[in-house]
């Protein structure tokens, strides 16, 4: 992913329902989990869109049924070309 708007990497903690972390690089993101030694998921997402409306925007996504417009779907919408990380005890898997 890349815009003007940039990015933030926010880090999902196995079983949780929210983040627990929301960090303006990777570097400082992986030292946080690292140093608590979390299993999860680090995701970038894009500062200003929606995720759904950034892969529309980027061309990465197009609608194909009116399903796929409805805004339960949108508001669990991942792209599978944002950038993520799994983790396990504090270190990548």
């Amino acid at each position: 992913m890349s815009d003007k708007s940039g990015f933030v990497w926010v880090f999902i903690a196995e079983g949780a329902t929210f983040p627990c972390g929301v960090f303006s690089s990777h570097s400082d993101a992986e030292s946080a989990i690292h140093a608590r030694s979390l299993t999860g998921v680090l995701t970038e997402y894009p500062i200003g869109a929606l995720t759904y409306d950034f892969a529309v925007d980027a061309g990465w996504f197009e609608a194909a049924e009116k399903f796929e417009t409805n805004p339960r779907r949108i508001g669990k919408f991942t792209s599978q070309h944002q950038r993520h990380f799994h983790y396990e005890n504090g270190r990548p898997r």
